[in-house]
């Protein structure tokens, strides 16, 4: 009887500690632009606060999973233009797929409006 509680007991460890462990799963955003009248100061997404300092070109690591899910992720950019001097709050909604980099584009600024393209990059 022993014996086979054992042998019940040992699958049983084995099963709740292997499995479940999303260390190895990443999901990356990137943002770019190359525009003199923006400058962005910070994105927003589900479970992420990320501060900017004007920079062009960031990429932000979301290592801490993605707490609403992947598909229509909405992510916010807020930037200030120099046109009108005013902070500008903009939505753009994204997906995430595993081990790839979701990029946003600014493709162009007309006044204080932002155009932007979504592409997904290996």
């Amino acid at each position: 009887m022993k014996k086979l509680i054992l042998l019940l007991f040992i699958p049983l460890v084995f099963a709740c500690s292997s499995g479940g462990d999303n260390s190895e799963t990443s999901y990356t955003l990137r943002l770019t632009e190359n525009y003199d009248r923006i400058a962005f100061q910070q994105v927003q997404l589900p479970g992420y606060n990320f501060e900017m300092d004007g920079q062009t070109d960031m990429i932000f690591n979301l290592n801490q999973g993605m707490p609403n899910g992947t598909a229509d992720v909405k992510v916010t950019l807020t930037y200030y233009c120099t046109v009108n001097g005013v902070i500008v709050n903009r939505d753009v909604y994204v997906n995430f797929f595993e081990n790839l980099t979701t990029l946003i584009n600014v493709e162009s600024v007309i006044t204080c409006g932002i155009v932007t393209t979504v592409t997904i990059l290996n």
